[in-house]
């Protein structure tokens, strides 16, 4: 069997080179990956502050909507309630779910 020559020096800079032209794109690939990474792992904070913020600035009218929604959807309820029932009928009702004392 017999044994490779030897490579000069100029065939291992060329190998050296290559490797680290090799080395020098998978980085690129990397940093262009990670920013990317970067930026999705930044969106759920970026809507967790605009939510915040929305919420700071309409947060009043936002609480209001929705107690005068659940207002009438109570009165609408109770209306049913009250026409399809005797009064009585509904506060005996009322006093079965309600826990004693």
């Amino acid at each position: 069997m017999k044994k490779p020559p030897p490579k000069t020096n100029e065939e291992k800079l060329d190998i050296i080179v290559e490797c680290l032209q090799k080395m020098n794109h998978r980085d690129r690939m990397r940093t262009i990956a990670g920013f990317f990474s970067g930026l999705i792992r930044l969106l759920p904070i970026i809507v967790f502050l605009w939510s915040a913020w929305y919420f700071y600035e309409n947060g009043w009218d936002i609480i209001t909507r929705i107690t005068n929604e659940t207002a009438k959807q109570a009165a609408e309820m109770t209306k049913e309630k009250v026409t399809s029932i005797n009064t009585a009928e509904f506060f005996e009702q009322f006093n079965d779910y309600a826990p004693q004392r």
